[in-house]
């Protein structure tokens, strides 16, 4: 659209505004247009398409440094917002993808300015929070850490270290206390689990959940029926589960800071993060293979059992380099594969694959 004065103009300059803005705008949408066109023919329906979607959810408030990519723009968590144009809310997992999926798609503005609001949206205790709008955030919970794995990728495709290094500078100190927080308040016997509290708002009666529902929302997989039931302990404010998901997604995430932290120069913190991704891989092979189901589950360490949901975050220690050659081939043949399981084949979903 262009911009149209609802009034007559009270002045030149103010007519010269309006006109100067919509040739801005004209250019802008020329030059969008090329860039989308430029894509091979067999890719650009998919492009138009994920690019109407993205910029229909970038937004700007004064409330944050820079414009970002909220999950939905439905969804609100800002207390008495004087106006609609303002509401918003930062999710986690979702905006860093949105940051992936802008920088893969060169809008690298973009996806820088989205990765910075989602990785400052941290609280005072250091982790990014599940849900973050106007300075309230979930403080008893996280969700998966998937912030160094996007940072790497929007460096990737935005130019690498040489045009856009400043941004892991900015960045690479938060991530690492989100990771280190992982160890001082989720870490048990080696691996990760899940759980939600906080002691501040629970010392004021403003209690922030700490319920097997809360822990799930930090999963970022609220309904999942890997944690149907109750086994939330009290005590510890976790679940009594190993999560072989955010065990493995820490390990990758731990990799990824130590690839960053080499390009940064800073090969003593690189050597940390390679040791704690190497422990924390070496514990899911002792725990969390299934060797009858050929595959990684979560375990019940109430009863030493291990869960027989078999769920994606199954596949996550294949990114972590936690899996042996042999598991590799079971699993992928058994499970991603198979036409009866995931039915997941490499020419795409369900391509070559068949119902026998």
């Amino acid at each position: 659209g262009r911009i149209v004065a609802t009034t007559a103009p009270s002045s030149l300059n103010e007519r010269d505004e309006i006109e100067d803005v919509n040739e801005r705008l004209d250019k802008a949408r020329e030059r969008e247009s090329m860039r989308l066109s430029d894509a091979d023919l067999d890719k650009r329906d998919t492009l138009y398409a994920l690019n109407a979607a993205m910029m229909w959810n970038l937004i700007y408030t004064p409330i944050e440094n820079g414009p970002l990519m909220p999950v939905s723009r439905a969804w609100n968590k800002v207390d008495h917002c004087v106006s609609f144009d303002f509401t918003y809310s930062i999710f986690d997992w979702d905006n860093f993808f949105a940051s992936h999926t802008s920088a893969v798609m060169n809008l690298t503005d973009i996806a820088i300015s989205n990765l910075i609001q989602t990785v400052k949206s941290a609280t005072a205790d250091g982790f990014v929070p599940n849900l973050s709008a106007a300075g309230e955030k979930s403080q008893d919970r996280t969700e998966p850490p998937v912030g160094s794995k996007v940072l790497e990728s929007v460096i990737k495709y935005s130019g690498g270290y040489e045009k856009v290094g400043w941004v892991a500078e900015l960045l690479i100190d938060d991530l690492i206390t989100w990771n280190d927080w992982f160890f001082r308040e989720r870490e048990y016997k080696g691996l990760i689990v899940l759980g939600s509290y906080n002691i501040e708002k629970m010392l004021h009666n403003k209690s922030q959940n700490d319920n097997m529902q809360a822990a799930r929302f930090e999963s970022g997989l609220d309904n999942s029926p890997m944690y149907d039931g109750d086994f939330y302990d009290k005590d510890s404010h976790r679940m009594n589960m190993f999560d072989v998901g955010f065990s493995a997604m820490v390990a990758a995430d731990s990799l990824s800071l130590a690839r960053i932290l080499r390009n940064l120069n800073r090969s003593e913190d690189a050597d940390r993060f390679d040791t704690r991704a190497e422990d924390l891989a070496k514990r899911i092979q002792e725990e969390l293979w299934d060797e009858e189901l050929g595959i990684f589950v979560n375990k019940f360490f109430s009863n030493d059992s291990l869960s027989k949901h078999v769920s994606p975050t199954s596949f996550y220690p294949l990114m972590a380099n936690v899996a042996t050659p042999d598991q590799v081939d079971r699993i992928v043949s058994s499970w991603l594969f198979n036409s009866s399981r995931f039915c997941v084949a490499m020419n795409g979903d369900f391509k070559g694959n068949s119902d026998d």
